[in-house]
């Protein structure tokens, strides 16, 4: 599949609806759960020669608007577990072309490759984590034996005054 279409130039465009174009993509694509590329003249071509019933017509208007207001020709998604992880898009290539099937393959490829990373990275953040609660854990242990051990020689002490003077008050109040 090749298709082409006269892309307009990257131009300056307001931040927040290029953020709210990017949210757009993220909560379509978290919605259907998909992890292949779309490609902006695909999606086009389909618009316009597919048939679709008209809420998908609406959902791929949506998306084709949301790709120009960006100024992206291709978003891949990184999904894992059904969860998007992050998206890598792609602008028009050096040469004009169309992006190609082999390009598309390419790219699941990388998209797969950039996916588990970021899994190996959250994993060893998690463990990261995890040591420090476990130090934390050690030395509050510790921290509780140091203290413990003073207070068991006082509160020994104080029922050995008790035992001898059963009347001193104080030591009802350390016991």
């Amino acid at each position: 599949k090749k298709y082409r279409h006269s892309w307009p130039q990257p131009h300056d465009t307001n931040i927040i609806t290029e953020s709210k174009a990017f949210a757009n993509l993220a909560l379509w694509i978290s919605s259907h759960g998909s992890s292949e590329p779309f490609v902006y003249d695909e999606m086009r071509h389909s618009l316009y020669f597919g048939r679709q019933n008209e809420n998908h017509k609406n959902e791929l208007m949506a998306l084709i608007s949301d790709m120009e207001r960006i100024g992206y020709e291709v978003c891949a998604p990184l999904m894992f577990d059904g969860k998007l992880e992050g998206m890598i898009f792609l602008g028009e290539k050096d040469n004009r072309q169309a992006y190609t099937e082999s390009d598309i393959r390419f790219l699941k490829i990388l998209s797969y490759n950039c996916t588990l990373r970021l899994r190996h990275l959250k994993m060893l953040d998690r463990i990261r984590q995890l040591e420090g609660l476990a130090a934390l854990g050690e030395m509050a242990a510790y921290i509780a034996h140091e203290v413990k051990n003073p207070l068991t020689v006082i509160r020994s002490s104080a029922q050995l005054i008790k035992s001898e003077n059963p009347e001193e008050r104080t030591s009802d109040m350390i016991i």
